[in-house]
């Protein structure tokens, strides 16, 4: 997907605050639209949580687990965030991290050197007419 003049293969995504609204319990009404539309990309989902199987189970009833090429649940972001590089090979140079905290994800981001944006500045600009 290009996205500010830059082609990206991988949007890593936040859980909490990013796609899931903690204060109705839902997916904001863009998700699955966003996902659907930009499915040539490989989307990871990452999420923080203290009891791991809970926010499995949460995350696999809201239907979007086959919108995800990976899906981590841990209770270490930045691990987790290396790990996707490590591990699985993506290029951070073609890979975008989308957050809603600028003092997690957004910074981890900036400290591994892969590019970021907060969530409601790209909803804003690219999943506006999805809606």
């Amino acid at each position: 997907m290009k996205y500010r003049n830059k082609e990206y293969k991988t949007i890593i995504w936040d859980w909490r605050s990013t796609i899931y609204d903690p204060s109705s319990e839902t997916l904001y009404p863009w998700v699955k639209p966003l996902l659907r539309e930009y499915n040539d990309v490989n989307h990871i989902l990452v999420s923080w949580a203290l009891n791991v199987p809970v926010r499995r189970e949460k995350i696999k009833s809201f239907g979007v687990m086959t919108y995800f090429k990976r899906i981590f649940v841990t209770n270490d972001k930045r691990m987790t965030f290396e790990e996707i590089f490590d591990e699985l090979g993506y290029d951070a140079d073609s890979t975008l991290i989308v957050g809603d905290n600028v003092n997690d994800e957004i910074a981890i981001a900036k400290d591994i050197g892969v590019d970021s944006e907060v969530v409601e500045v790209f909803v804003k600009n690219v999943a506006k007419d999805l809606v």
